[in-house]
């Protein structure tokens, strides 16, 4: 005996469209570009907090009353990072080390290293943003502005303070999470 087989009909019959999606979207590379850029800026910004850091650590400190003064054996620039004061092997007189001492000073008071780092993270989340970098520029500027006008203020020293920092542009500033003394805008300062 045989069984019957039954017949299949084929009939056309339209499938839903199916739309290949490419493996990665514009919004894709765009995060991976932001994010790659954040990395980096990010590591960048840690290194630079431990090189302040271990430059700190490995020189004789002296104690006072609101600081700590670091004494530093090379040629770097007097700058202040949070309650530290760093003086770097230079000729200044003692009258020159007083007012550099009291314009850190200024700095280590009124905590301008907090502002630094809130405007370098700013620049680094925005680190796409010429404004973001400008604004961080900024920041440091008026820092700069801050502790000269106090310093004066405190020292009283208006016509020698200028040459000061004349004389500091000999020197040269290492870290850019610090305020440094001398600062690249010198002519606006005086």
């Amino acid at each position: 005996q045989f069984e019957a087989i039954p017949i299949l009909h084929y009939s056309p019959v339209e499938s839903p469209a199916v739309t290949v999606q490419p493996d990665f979207t514009l919004m894709d590379v765009l995060l991976f570009v932001y994010f790659t850029g954040l990395l980096i800026f990010m590591l960048r910004f840690l290194f630079q907090i431990f090189s302040v850091m271990r430059f700190i650590y490995i020189y004789p400190k002296q104690r006072n009353s609101d600081h700590i003064l670091v004494m530093a054996n090379t040629n770097t620039s007097p700058f202040s990072f949070f309650k530290y004061i760093v003086l770097g092997q230079h000729t200044f007189e003692k009258e020159e080390l007083d007012q550099i001492i009291a314009h850190e000073q200024i700095h280590v008071n009124q905590i301008h290293s907090l502002d630094i780092l809130f405007s370098k993270l700013i620049a680094i989340l925005f680190w796409f943003n010429p404004l973001a970098w400008l604004y961080q520029k900024e920041v440091q500027k008026n820092l700069e502005f801050i502790a000269d006008e106090n310093t004066v203020k405190k020292t009283k020293k208006i016509e020698s303070y200028p040459y000061l920092l004349l004389k500091s542009m000999n020197t040269h500033p290492q870290f850019e999470l610090t305020s440094n003394f001398y600062q690249s805008l010198i002519k606006t300062r005086i």
